[in-house]
């Protein structure tokens, strides 16, 4: 998961979570669309057809989980921020 993270932070040039929102939709529009042309590195294509079995399903509800919560963390980042600062200001 670090090598992941690393990855897309040297795409972003720079920390993903330091880009605004439309930059960091712009970024990952950009991996989806270059993993569905050019695939992934390091998988071995098999000639033989899988069954989609229940851990399978499983595994891919866990990564759209994961998926859904950094882009929610990426989404309201900026909010939490602000708030935070505000919060701080107003217990002073």
């Amino acid at each position: 998961m670090i090598m992941v993270q690393n990855m897309i932070d040297a795409a972003s040039r720079g920390a993903l979570m330091d880009n605004i929102p439309t930059t960091t939709r712009h970024l990952i529009s950009n991996m989806a669309s270059n993993m569905q042309q050019f695939g992934t590195r390091g998988v071995v294509t098999s000639r033989v057809v899988n069954k989609v079995g229940t851990i399978d399903n499983l595994r891919l509800e866990n990564q759209l989980t994961w998926l859904t919560s950094l882009v929610r963390q990426l989404i309201c980042a900026p909010h939490y921020r602000k708030l935070s600062r505000t919060t701080s200001a107003l217990e002073l």
